[in-house]
């Protein structure tokens, strides 16, 4: 009688591995241990967001809210949800300028596709009273550059107004993303 022949899973791997020679062992661990170098070299390098803010323009318009002649102004913005930057305050009229830029690391660059933006009024009396004092001006998100390409320009936002939202002016920014090298801590 003939036996049976088996093509199970185990049986095909165990054959696999037999048939591998020494030099294609050697041959295999040899360039695994250059993979594994290289990819070690590249864990080094990280992915940076840089940005720029420089001004808003026509934050404020005076037709519909006349009681506020100036404010005191800043900007928050992140790519990852708990990695905020913020600019100083800085008082201005309509037109309010930082010219601040922040170097952002990020965690996990290959999640990171939007920069999101919010230009914020603080301390501001004339405005309906909110708990922390500060009112959103507008709002913007912005798609993420490609490595080590620039983007430069004047970008309009929105805020909220009613169930909607209206156009609310302008910011001025440029950014870029970039390799960094990383720097390892040891405790």
């Amino acid at each position: 009688m003939g036996s049976k022949r088996s093509n199970s899973k185990e049986e095909i791997v165990r054959s696999r591995c037999n048939k591998v020679s020494i030099g294609r062992n050697f041959e295999v661990n040899y360039s695994s241990g250059i993979e594994k170098e290289k990819r070690m070299n590249e864990d080094d390098n990280g992915i940076a967001l840089i940005l720029s803010i420089f001004h808003a323009e026509g934050i404020h318009n005076l037709r519909t809210n006349p009681f506020v002649t100036h404010g005191i102004y800043k900007v928050e913005s992140w790519v990852e949800i708990g990695n905020p930057c913020v600019t100083l305050e800085v008082s201005g009229s309509a037109n309010p300028v930082w010219n601040q830029r922040f170097c952002i690391p990020l965690e996990n660059p290959m999640d990171c596709k939007v920069l999101h933006l919010e230009v914020i009024r603080t301390y501001s009396r004339s405005d309906p009273g909110t708990s922390t004092g500060e009112v959103l001006v507008g709002k913007m998100q912005l798609p993420l550059p490609k490595l080590s390409t620039k983007i430069q320009g004047l970008f309009g936002f929105v805020k909220p107004e009613g169930i909607g939202y209206k156009v609310a002016g302008g910011i001025y920014l440029s950014m870029e993303l970039t390799k960094i090298k990383k720097y390892k801590y040891f405790v």
